[in-house]
């Protein structure tokens, strides 16, 4: 591959995880604002149980909007192409991320605030429920003759710990200029005012790269598939459900588990937000070597073994990984966040070539995102829905990590079994 063809995959690359970057970037700003933020701000009038339950159903609203996004814009990606829908997935997520930040407290506008965040917090979903099909096809197709294809898109999934580690140091910088009332009245908007702004940096880019080669061959000979999303389900529903669940784990894992429950759980055991926040971002820079180390081993011993390794290795962390947190020393608290996170996220690096090459071009925007997806809805209603009852029945968290922690093995060895039954996609032609 010549300098030239390189620099138009990089430029591919940039412009696909742009929505990749605001996705998490977002989502786990969100994570910090429920577990610090959101209980006082929108649920005070609560006990602070129930306070901070109210507050993670908010946060676990945007999982079940996401399939949504996926099926709708799925359908429109694998008709349109993947550029052009890209883009007003950009337009949905930064318009609501933007509403977020300004909506007014409880104390001022009564119940419209908590209505107004869960509100934004479905529409959001919506649009960031059409990034991950089309941002990782978009890459797949510009390199899908290369034999590290699996290398080559797990750079659009790096974003993900790279956002959530500025989003991590975003928060830790206003904890500086702004404490106790001033962070909860304007502080924590920032960071969402922040994400509006690369919303708009993310469309002008997408506005100007060319389509996916390989959907202009298709639009050329006139083979788009009319119906792409229920074609997609008659011929591949086996895989969508077993990617599905092959997934869940990880959403599991680092949207419950690390944030925002552990924040909430630390703040217990009376560590400092900062600090709090600083462990996790130890986990994340691991997660970005472990992420790409997932790409590569990918790319050499296949996609399954790597989904098969980073499951066996996060059922042993993720067991052990409150009883290191409420030791309340740093070193055992670090580790526990360092290989939760980077076990984890090894399956990351291979999650966009797995779940792309595994449909047809024809709906392989809707075949892969409505499975990533439907991964985050299983996700969703443990974080959204079993964990906030465990809380709030349990009246706090230290009561409820012991259960929320047999729900996250659980479903990690589900994801382990998911893998064991599916095919390998490093060998499979892609192209048309």
């Amino acid at each position: 591959m010549n300098s030239d063809g390189l620099w138009e995959i990089f430029k591919v690359i940039i412009a696909s995880s742009t929505g990749t970057f605001l996705e998490w970037y977002a989502f786990f700003i969100a994570g910090i604002a429920a577990a610090q933020v959101w209980p006082h701000v929108f649920y005070g009038k609560f006990t602070p149980a129930v306070a901070f339950a109210l507050s993670l159903v908010s946060y676990g609203i945007i999982f079940f909007t996401r399939p949504i996004g996926s099926w709708i814009f799925g359908w429109l990606g694998d008709r349109k192409g993947r550029k052009e829908i890209l883009t007003w997935t950009l337009i949905i997520t930064g318009t609501a991320t933007l509403g977020i930040a300004l909506i007014p407290s409880y104390s001022s506008i009564g119940i419209l605030a908590p209505t107004l965040l869960n509100l934004f917090r479905a529409i959001q979903g919506i649009g960031l429920g059409g990034e991950f099909g089309g941002a990782t096809s978009w890459v797949l197709e510009n390199v899908s003759a290369s034999k590290w294809r699996a290398l080559w898109t797990s750079w659009v999934q790096w974003t993900v710990p790279f956002g959530t580690l500025l989003a991590t140091y975003s928060y830790l910088l206003v904890h500086i200029f702004y404490k106790g009332t001033e962070f909860l009245i304007w502080g924590w908007r920032i960071p969402f005012i922040v994400a509006f702004a690369v919303a708009i940096i993310g469309i002008v880019i997408r506005y100007y790269m060319p389509e996916s080669p390989l959907f202009n061959i298709l639009t050329t000979r006139k083979m788009v598939e009319k119906a792409p999303f229920s074609t997609m389900l008659k011929k591949e529903w086996k895989k969508v459900i077993l990617l599905s669940f092959l997934f869940s784990y990880i959403s599991i894992i680092y949207s419950g588990m690390v944030s925002p429950v552990s924040l909430n759980l630390l703040g217990v055991l009376h560590v400092p937000p900062e600090t709090a926040l600083s462990y996790i971002s130890y986990g994340l820079i691991f997660a970005l070597f472990t992420l790409p180390l997932g790409g590569f081993l990918g790319d050499v011993i296949g996609r399954r073994f790597v989904a098969i390794l980073s499951t066996v290795l996060t059922v042993i962390s993720a067991s052990v990984f409150f009883t290191l947190i409420k030791t309340v020393e740093p070193l055992y608290i670090t580790l526990g966040e360092v290989t939760l996170i980077g076990f984890a996220y090894i399956f990351l690096g291979v999650v966009p070539a797995f779940y792309t090459e595994s449909f047809s071009i024809f709906y392989r925007y809707s075949g892969s995102g409505f499975s990533f997806q439907l991964g985050n809805l299983i996700a969703g209603v443990i974080v959204g829905i079993v964990i906030p009852i465990f809380i709030a029945s349990s009246h706090g968290i230290l009561a409820a990590i012991n259960k929320i922690t047999v729900v996250a093995v659980l479903f990690t060895i589900i994801s382990l079994i998911s893998a064991v039954l599916l095919k390998d996609t490093k060998n499979v032609d892609v192209s048309l």
